[in-house]
């Protein structure tokens, strides 16, 4: 009668070991401050030289601290069902002192209990998120402005050039002059704007 290998109905998640050289490797080149978690035991398990920095706390001070001492309990609870905080949380650094950031959990796998948990100061975080508005107006005013120059009327798409460069520039006025070969000057074709009586008739 041949064995019937018995069924393993239990199968602990892995944990990720403190003495994984490779994977501290690979947390190193993360470009923001990260640490290796395990959320259900409350641990550090690895730290990448950005998060150390940020707490000035070396990888053995913070392997050996809980990670509620670093963060409030309950913003730690709340990660399960929202990986990353809406709002800066208080990180507790080196002899007390208090750095706000925001917080962003990653899985390493379904079998794994360990996370990645990044930490963007809030600093670096709003400096980030003008530059990403700034780049979206950008890419919006760009659109327009290519826009405007496929017009098929000439007189519309000077116009509307015009609109879509004074969106773009950010400016409140601009002009157009037009030069031709029997005047030394520029004369003044069209303006838009706020200030447009301020504008020169000739340059």
């Amino acid at each position: 009668m041949p064995k019937v290998k018995p069924l393993n109905w239990f199968n602990p998640k892995k944990t990720l070991s403190s003495g994984n050289t490779e994977f501290q490797a690979l947390l190193d080149l993360l470009p923001y401050p990260a640490l290796a978690v395990n959320l259900e035991q409350d641990t550090i398990q690895h730290a990448n030289q950005r998060a150390i920095e940020l707490t000035g706390l070396t990888h053995q001070e913070l392997r050996a601290r809980m990670l509620s001492q670093l963060l409030p309990a309950s913003q730690l609870e709340s990660l399960g069902e929202a990986p990353a905080s809406l709002q800066p949380v208080s990180l507790t650094r080196h002899r007390g002192t208090v750095v706000e950031v925001y917080l962003e959990l990653h899985s390493l796998g379904p079998d794994v209990a360990s996370h990645i948990l990044k930490l963007e100061p809030a600093q670096e975080h709003d400096r980030l998120e003008r530059q990403r508005r700034q780049q979206q107006r950008y890419s919006t005013r760009m659109a327009g402005f290519l826009a405007a120059l496929q017009e098929t009327d000439p007189a519309q798409a000077l116009e509307h050039v015009l609109e879509a460069s004074l969106a773009l520039l950010e400016a409140d006025t601009i002009g157009l002059y037009q030069a031709t070969g029997d005047h030394p000057g520029a004369a003044l074709r069209i303006s838009l704007g706020q200030h447009t009586d301020l504008l020169p008739m000739e340059l």
